[in-house]
């Protein structure tokens, strides 16, 4: 029988002058710009730092977001992250949402001034969760599905109820409105994949879509600003660069947002209001207006990298209008040149594996990493165990109660399979923990952990955060023990703002408890009795000690079972001369006169013998029932032990001493017999309930 889903499937219109004056401003703001950056653009990539390869979750803190910086409050992207969902890239997966005119969809960006190249390579997928499920990968199943680069002028908005009005939709001079280019690629409207350039100005949007077949999902987009010219690039796999759609943006400032942009649904997003569109999550649940048409965001987009870089305009080219009479040749020249995207990766020596104590003074470990582009190096680091308590607390995984292997090799891939909150997971040999999509090809990774939580799933299945302190202090690595023991995986990454590399070891944090041992004593009663204790452990940790005196034989039986009777004690009712008592279940207790405690188990013969307690006790079973407090007194003062009764103080008494190194705590229980200083005696054993 199967069991696995493989079988399932505000503004007002200024004066003529006041125009003009704008774009005046306008173009001396970018060209004091260019002057300003110029000098180090040539020795150096000033915007190389901005660039991300996608290959941390970390680096995701670097981008802003449009819904976040206006205050729309409206998070229109239901899966975003970096190095998660898919290995080394930014995924994007939108809800129903677009971009045209006054409607405003998601956007991930950075700030930039003055020209630039921005480059991105993005591979496609649909989706099959909602809406029809198919076999490619061509978000088809709904209308502009598409995904790429875009260029936006800022908007002066911080609370979209008074700050937002649409776009005037006319080239007259103000910078109203939705005023952005974009290049994108995805689904239009012609079932297969396309390209679709849009520049927008004042919210009015002018489009256009180029069929590319549906062969391939995989496209590198380019976006460059140089001065008032846009110009937009695409290279499918194995072509050169070609030049796309060129457009003249004077009106864009020096200083604009450049990123990733995402959008899906056309048909179901145009139906709200640009206002309700821009500031809800559109999915069911909602105020619909159209409520017969259902929600079908058909699009997830997976970013490879983002790089940034500053274009070098051949002296041959300067002053010439590269929209309306620069060749494609010619931004070929230096904007198709391969070598604005190259960077080679950084090098970080390996880190061996490392122990330390608890207690002790913080590890330091120097890191020595190298470049060989001469970019400057920032570190990071982090423990795989606190990926794991995350993922845990995201998706309460568990493994199956009907088999005890993980289904190993269910699906021929030697993965181990797991269920949590969104159904079935797997981990594969290298570690990966992945999602089910429905085949191997469509499962979403979620993590990657070291083939340890391959080896021992149940390690990711009872992760909690641990308890030790990594960080990084300028070039050195810092580790402090807190109070847990055990291995600690660790990476450490380093990134020149493009690429990154990283070495992984593990800490083996030690500690040795304190060793406790003390015998039964033989001690006088009226004397003290004094017991030394070790001041610390094989480690050096200071130990501390507490003592409780847990009582006398009878108090510790009365304790334990709670002994009770209502003073008639039925002697003989059986016959064998016994005195009966309950415990606190009320189960039945006797004694004999030799002083056999027993536990009546229906006959004489099969009772269970508890203790041998003396014939006083028979003759007087009180002293069980109702036993008096131990006046024996005990103390731990400058490691040492003192014991002492009063000199009319006879029997035996059990100790418990705890031990302590401020991580771990042992126990050692004992009894002292305390005797006649006048007689001599024979030191006895007696014995609890076994």
């Amino acid at each position: 029988m199967s069991f696995f889903p493989f079988s399932h499937s505000k503004y007002s219109t200024p004066s003529a002058r006041s125009r003009r004056s704008q774009r005046r401003l306008l173009r001396v703001e970018r060209l004091q710009s260019r002057q300003l950056l110029a000098a180090d653009a040539v020795a150096m990539d000033d915007l190389a730092g901005l660039s991300d390869e996608f290959d941390t979750s970390s680096s995701i803190a670097a981008w802003q977001r449009v819904h976040e910086v206006e205050g729309w409050n409206a998070d229109q992207l239901q899966v975003w992250n970096t190095d998660q969902s898919q290995t080394g890239r930014m995924v994007m997966q939108p809800h129903t949402v677009v971009w045209y005119q006054d409607w405003r969809g998601p956007m991930v960006f950075k700030e930039v001034t003055g020209d630039f190249i921005f480059t991105s390579q993005i591979i496609l997928g649909d989706r099959d969760d909602v809406g029809d499920s198919d076999a490619d990968d061509v978000p088809d199943d709904a209308t502009f599905s598409l995904g790429g680069v875009m260029i936006r002028t800022p908007r002066d908005i911080e609370n979209p109820i008074t700050d937002w009005r649409p776009g005037s939709r006319a080239d007259d001079g103000t910078n109203n409105g939705e005023n952005y280019v974009f290049l994108s690629m995805g689904h239009g409207v012609d079932r297969q994949f396309s390209l679709e350039v849009k520049t927008t100005r004042n919210s009015r949007s002018q489009l256009q879509l180029t069929p590319l077949g549906a062969a391939t999902n995989t496209a590198t987009l380019r976006i460059a600003r140089i001065d008032d010219s846009v110009i937009t690039m695409y290279r499918l796999p194995g072509q050169d660069w070609t030049v796309h759609r060129r457009y003249s943006r004077p009106d864009m400032p020096a200083t604009l947002q450049l990123g990733l942009v995402t959008y899906t649904d056309w048909n179901k997003a145009s139906d709200f209001d640009p206002f309700v569109h821009n500031s809800t999550v559109l999915q069911a649940g909602i105020n619909d207006p159209t409520p017969g048409e259902p929600f079908n965001p058909d699009l997830v987009v997976g970013f490879e990298y983002a790089r940034f870089a500053r274009p070098q305009v051949p002296a041959e080219l300067n002053g010439v209008d590269l929209v309306n009479a620069a060749t494609d040749q010619q931004l070929l020249s230096f904007l198709g040149d391969a070598d604005v995207t190259a960077n080679t990766a950084p090098q970080i020596q390996p880190i061996n594996n490392q122990t330390i104590l608890l207690g002790s003074v913080p590890l330091l470990i120097d890191l020595v990493a190298s470049d060989a582009d001469g970019d400057s190096l920032s570190y990071e680091v982090r423990l795989e165990d606190s990926l794991a308590a995350q993922i845990m607390a995201e998706h309460h995984l568990h493994e199956m109660s009907w088999r005890d292997d993980y289904a190993l090799n269910w699906g021929g891939q030697n993965e181990k399979w797991l269920q949590g909150d969104q159904g079935w997971y797997f981990l594969l040999p290298d570690g990966t923990l992945n999602l089910w999509g429905g085949s191997f090809a469509t499962s979403t990774q979620l993590a990657a952990f070291s083939t340890v939580h391959y080896d021992n799933p149940h390690r990711l299945l009872s992760a909690t955060d641990p308890n030790i302190g990594v960080d990084i202090l300028s070039d050195r690595l810092v580790i402090s023990a807190g109070s847990q023991t055990g291995a600690f995986p660790v990476e450490v990454i380093v990134s020149d703002g493009s690429d990154t590399s990283s070495t992984s070891f593990v800490v083996d944090v030690t500690n040795t408890a304190p060793l406790l041992t003390i015998s039964d004593q033989l001690a006088t009663a009226g004397e003290a009795l004094s017991i030394p204790l070790p001041a610390t452990d094989a480690d050096g940790h200071t130990i501390t000690y507490t003592v409780e005196v847990l009582g006398d034989q009878l108090s510790m039986l009365d304790t334990q079972h709670g002994f009770w009777s209502n003073g008639n004690y039925y002697t003989n009712y059986l016959g064998q001369n016994e005195r009966w008592i309950r415990d606190a279940s009320n189960h039945w207790h006797y004694l004999l006169p030799t002083g056999q405690l027993y536990r009546w188990e229906g006959s004489f013969a099969a009772s269970l013998l508890i203790a041998e307690l003396g014939s006083d006790v028979y003759q007087t079973p009180a002293l069980l029932t109702d036993p008096q407090p131990t006046t024996v007194i005990a103390a731990i003062e400058d490691y040492v032990l003192t014991i002492s009764s009063p000199q009319d103080y006879r029997g035996e008494v059990r100790l418990l001493v705890r031990a302590s190194d401020g991580f771990q705590t042992v126990t050692a229980t004992f009894r002292v017999n305390f005797v006649d200083p006048l007689v001599d005696t024979v030191f006895f054993d007696w014995e609890l309930d076994r």
